[in-house]
């Protein structure tokens, strides 16, 4: 499977620490220009794992269908909002709640 990394942790010599595996494409453009190029191509859907910045990009392009969200019982504090400030409404629906142990997983599509 091919996996296309935006963000990555990268040495003090400027590797990236998977640069070794050739399934691993590190893009120059934006998440939505990719996203756009990559819903033209066969294949399956798009997977994306990842921060607000980069979710919310995606939702403001109308390029997400479904949400999958998982809540663990840990509280972080300060922790890092879910989604950066949306321009719009957007409505999703819940369409599934898993529960693995003391993880829920709540889905939402359009």
């Amino acid at each position: 499977m091919r996996k296309i990394i935006f963000y990555g942790c990268i040495s003090l010599d400027g590797y990236l620490a998977d640069k070794t595996n050739k399934n691993i494409i590190i893009p120059t453009e934006s998440p939505v220009d990719l996203a756009n190029s990559l819903v033209k191509e066969d294949g399956k859907d798009i997977w994306v794992v990842g921060g607000g910045e980069i979710i919310t990009e995606l939702i403001e392009a109308d390029l997400v269908d479904e949400l999958i969200i998982q809540i663990a019982p840990i509280l972080l504090g300060d922790g890092n909002t879910l989604f950066k400030k949306l321009n719009s409404l957007r409505r999703f629906k819940l369409t599934e709640t898993v529960t693995y142990g003391d993880v829920v997983e709540i889905k939402y599509t359009k």
